[in-house]
C-alpha cells in the first residue's frame, strides 16, 4: 500500500513528518506508551518521525520505507507490538489527533523552495 508522508503538528509550531497506517479507532494512554485500538476514539495510527540530525526529506522516506513493513492486519496486538520494537528509535509509533495532518510533507509550511528556482 501507497502510503504518502505527511505533515503534523502539536499545535506548538514544530512540524513533523508522519506517515498514516489506519484511519481511526486508536488512542494513547501516554506518550511513553504503544498505541492501542479502541472504538472510543478517532485517533490515527502513524509512524512519526521523532530524530534529528538526519535531512527531513530523507526522514520522511524512511518512514514511508517502515510504513510498508506494518503488518497487516494492525489488530493483531502481538504483530504490532514485534513491529514497533523493531523500529529504529528515531521512529515511534503513536494515536495522532486528525486535526493535526496539515498536508503533504513536499507541501508542508515553510517549505524553501530548490536553491536557484525563481518565485
Amino acid at each position: 500500500m501507497n502510503r504518502p508522508p505527511l505533515a503534523a503538528h502539536y499545535g506548538l509550531g514544530v512540524i513533523f513528518p508522519v506517515v498514516v497506517l489506519d484511519r481511526s479507532g486508536w488512542k494513547q494512554a501516554a506518550p511513553w506508551s504503544r498505541p492501542q485500538r479502541t472504538a472510543d476514539r478517532d485517533d490515527l495510527l502513524v509512524l512519526r518521525w521523532s530524530g534529528s540530525g538526519q535531512n527531513e526529506d530523507e526522514s520522511a522516506q524512511l518512514l514511508v520505507a517502515l510504513a510498508r513493513l506494518a503488518p497487516d492486519p494492525l489488530d493483531d496486538e502481538s504483530a504490532l507490538a514485534a513491529y514497533a520494537g523493531q523500529l529504529p528509535r528515531s521512529v515511534r509509533l503513536i494515536a495522532l489527533r486528525p486535526s493535526a495532518l496539515i498536508g503533504s510533507w513536499a507541501e508542508r509550511p515553510g517549505q524553501q523552495p530548490p536553491a536557484g528556482r525563481v518565485v
